[in-house]
C-alpha cells in the first residue's frame, strides 16, 4: 500500500518517484511527488492522461519533453503544464550530467500513483520489454479500468477502450496479471 514518503524506481527507464502528497489526503484534488530521473532516462512510453493535468516544474538537471508534437526543454525554476489528453514523454536532457529532478502534479489524482506503482513493480520483476514498455497483453491487465489516467496517443480512446476491454479478459485467462514477484 501507497503512502507518503513511499519511493517506487524503474531499473530500465531510471525513474525514481518518492510521493509526497497522495490523492487520498487531498480527496482526490490531487497527487504529488518528486521525480528523480538518471542522465539517459526516459519514460518508457509516449502516453497521454485523459482526465488528469500534470504540471512538472524542474528543481536540478533538466527535462526534454516531447509535448503534443513538439519539443521542449524545461530547466529548473520552469514548470511545464500538460493539459488533459495531450500526447506527451518526458526525458532527461542529454546534454546535462546531472539528474533530472522535479516536483510532478496530477489533478485530480485518479489512480497514477497506483498505476505507477504497478508499472515500477512490473519492471522490476523483469516483466517489461527491454526498451520498459509493456507487451499488449499485459497492457490489457495493467491498463483496463483506468482508461481516465492513462492511455496511448493514438489509436483514438475509445478504441484503445474496445480492444483493451476484450483482450483484458483473455490475459487474465492466459496468467498475466498486474503484480508478481520480483526478479532475481
Amino acid at each position: 500500500m501507497l503512502s507518503t514518503g513511499t519511493t517506487i524506481a524503474s531499473p530500465t527507464s531510471g525513474e525514481e518517484i518518492t510521493f509526497t502528497t497522495l490523492g487520498a489526503q487531498t480527496g482526490g484534488e490531487f497527487l504529488a511527488f518528486q521525480l528523480r530521473m538518471r542522465p539517459g532516462g526516459r519514460v518508457s512510453t509516449p502516453h497521454q492522461h485523459p482526465r488528469r493535468e500534470e504540471r512538472v516544474s524542474v528543481t536540478a538537471g533538466a527535462a526534454l519533453v516531447e509535448l503534443g508534437g513538439e519539443r521542449r526543454v524545461v530547466r529548473p525554476g520552469e514548470t511545464l503544464v500538460i493539459p488533459p489528453g495531450t500526447p506527451h514523454r518526458i526525458a532527461h536532457l542529454a546534454e546535462i550530467d546531472e539528474a533530472l529532478e522535479a516536483l510532478v502534479e496530477f489533478r485530480p489524482a485518479g489512480q497514477v500513483a497506483e498505476f505507477l506503482d504497478d508499472v515500477f513493480a512490473l519492471d522490476r520483476a523483469g516483466r517489461t520489454k527491454r526498451d520498459g514498455q509493456l507487451s499488449l497483453l499485459q497492457a490489457a491487465v495493467t491498463v483496463h479500468g483506468r482508461f481516465d489516467d492513462m492511455a496511448l496517443p493514438a489509436p483514438p480512446l475509445p478504441a484503445q477502450k474496445a480492444l483493451l476491454n476484450t483482450l483484458a479478459p483473455i490475459a487474465r485467462a492466459l496468467g498475466y496479471r498486474t503484480r508478481y514477484a520480483p526478479a532475481g
